[in-house]
């Protein structure tokens, strides 16, 4: 008898783990990490301009000059309310173009127009390093294409930011970018 119930019993534990299972399954989605949509910046230590940034395939319109950037005023980037080991992001951003000039430097003009040659795009996944609490999307541009991304409260320049602010003066003679190659 013992045997039979045991069976019997067995029996049922398998139908109602399968209809649990079956319940949970469409809830699943429900139990998704919980993420904010934050505003996103960039500093640039490089002597030339960035046309265009995006991040994980979003944005597009935040341009900075050589040695300049500042707070994060864009929206938005996506990220994990909470950060976790492994979390990276895809950083795509397009080299300032330039002028076509004459042996002159003078701006060449075909059929009534001026020659604009865009910037080349550039990309690269990078670590997003560990935050405690969600903050801006900082971008940072170094040489040599190395890119660091944080989250964080502070800005360049100010208290708690990791990086130096990027010096202005170095490229920009007040409207002209002076920098090598401009």
């Amino acid at each position: 008898m013992l045997a039979k119930n045991m069976k019997h019993f067995e029996t049922y534990r398998r139908i109602y783990l399968s209809l649990a299972l079956a319940l949970c399954l469409p809830l699943s989605g429900c139990f998704k990490e919980p993420t904010a949509a934050v505003s996103y910046g960039a500093v640039s230590y490089i002597d030339e301009a960035i046309a265009s940034i995006v991040v994980n395939g979003e944005g597009g319109i935040l341009g900075v000059y050589p040695h300049a950037g500042g707070a994060p005023n864009m929206c938005c980037v996506v990220i994990p309310r909470h950060w976790k080991p492994g979390l990276k992001a895809t950083i795509k951003w397009q080299m300032d173009g330039h002028w076509v000039r004459d042996s002159q430097g003078k701006i060449v003009v075909k059929d009534g127009s001026q020659d604009f040659v865009e910037g080349i795009w550039k990309q690269k996944v990078v670590d997003i390093p560990e935050y405690k609490e969600v903050g801006g999307f900082m971008i940072n541009f170094f040489p040599n294409d190395e890119v660091k991304v944080l989250v964080t409260n502070a800005s360049a320049g100010y208290p708690g930011y990791p990086y130096p602010d990027p010096d202005p003066n170095r490229c920009w003679d007040g409207v002209v970018n002076t920098c090598k190659g401009k």
